[in-house]
């Protein structure tokens, strides 16, 4: 599906197997929140996410991003792992995230 994520959400009843996102855009932490996500990733597709949150880096907010998408992710999914991936064509590390279910 290649939607606006929070128009669909809201509005989809769906579920799936696994939920893939890109979350690099700057909404982060604007009215539409995190939870609100990782809320619909437990019950639309029982916890299983794989997550690109953006550039490890402390000068690209890389910490405090990874410490949003923990602190969100936590309240609704088990067997979290954030990894930090080495992207060549990136040409530095990036985060991301894994939820392993409910």
């Amino acid at each position: 599906v290649i939607d606006d994520a929070f128009k669909f959400i809201r509005r989809d009843d769906g579920s799936y197997d696994v939920l893939v996102l890109d979350l690099t855009e700057e909404w982060l932490g604007q009215s539409v929140g995190l939870e609100e996500l990782y809320r619909f990733v437990a019950t639309k597709c029982r916890g299983r996410c794989s997550c690109y949150i953006g550039p490890a880096s402390p000068q690209s907010g890389g910490p405090a991003r990874r410490h949003q998408h923990i602190a969100a992710a936590k309240k609704f999914l088990k067997g979290l792992r954030i990894r930090k991936v080495f992207i060549p064509s990136f040409g530095s590390e990036q985060l991301f995230l894994y939820g392993g279910g409910l």
